[in-house]
């Protein structure tokens, strides 16, 4: 079955490949307000291929780098030729556009813009959602508050000492974070000697035992 796709793979490569062919599909299926900030004359091919290894038999991609919104982005144009709908694809796209991502972004001081689009020509109409949301096992109202916003950063230079030491567990652990670059760092043992004392005789405490062996 693999080799009777193989000519159809090439196809479908140099097809999507060919700038023309990409800059159609962009034109066509990219939303209003994005085409409207798009230089199309600016569009060019690059050579990477994002699709995992396993799916190669039945995928083939093109990025294309593309001047939006006055600064590099890119488009990420992914040809699914498999005969059934993938549940997981807005999974799949969310790797593949990171990826990209982190890829571009190396000696950067932002992250630059990846928009994608899938082409899909399976047998079956396309019944799945495009929504990673839609995949997520959590309330709807939590995954859009939290998810894929801000992430909780714990800053511990403007946590209190005090305010560590009301939870012994994670507390001695952010404590001896804080102060693991103190120059006197027995003296800050001393001063949560009486936390590490009931952690150190609780069973299952090892951490602890690391912590002190690790500082001292």
């Amino acid at each position: 079955m693999s080799v009777i796709k193989k000519p159809h793979d090439r196809l479908f490569r140099k097809a999507v490949s060919d700038v023309r062919v990409a800059k159609g599909l962009m034109l066509r299926h990219l939303p209003k307000d994005i085409k409207e900030h798009v230089d199309f004359n600016s569009l060019k091919l690059c050579k990477e291929s994002y699709i995992d290894e396993n799916l190669k038999l039945h995928s083939v991609d093109a990025l294309f780098s593309v001047n939006i919104f006055g600064d590099e982005g890119y488009i990420y144009i992914l040809l699914e030729h498999q005969s059934k709908p993938e549940k997981l694809m807005p999974l799949r796209m969310i790797e593949y556009t990171t990826k990209i991502m982190g890829e571009k972004a190396r000696n950067k001081e932002k992250v630059p813009l990846v928009l994608p689009l899938v082409l899909y020509n399976g047998k079956k109409k396309y019944n799945y959602s495009t929504d990673i949301v839609d995949l997520i096992n959590a309330p709807k109202e939590v995954i859009e508050k939290y998810l894929f916003k801000s992430f909780t950063l714990i800053d511990l230079n403007v946590v209190s000492d005090e305010s560590m030491r009301e939870e012994l567990w994670s507390g001695i652990l952010e404590y001896f974070l804080k102060h693991s670059r103190d120059k006197d760092i027995l003296e800050q043992i001393r001063v949560i000697a009486a936390d590490l004392n009931i952690a150190l005789s609780t069973p299952k405490c090892n951490f602890v035992s690391q912590l002190l062996k690790i500082s001292l």
